[in-house]
């Protein structure tokens, strides 16, 4: 585990600027794994929060 006096602020925004989530990382491997899956369930969430029905359906067949 390396830690550095470096920290780095890694923000999660939607195309209007508005903020979803924000983490500061400062652990080189740990700090950047737990990060990502943090930011990750934030925009899972956010997007769940967020779309209809109709976007949700569209998105799934879209995968298919």
């Amino acid at each position: 585990r390396k830690v550095t006096q470096f920290e780095v602020n890694v923000s999660i925004e939607t195309i209007e600027q508005e903020l979803v989530d924000e983490i500061v990382v400062a652990d080189e491997e740990l700090g950047v794994n737990a990060a990502r899956e943090i930011l990750e369930q934030s925009v899972f969430n956010w997007l769940e929060e967020n779309t209809d029905e109709a976007d949700r359906v569209m998105s799934t067949v879209m995968k298919w």
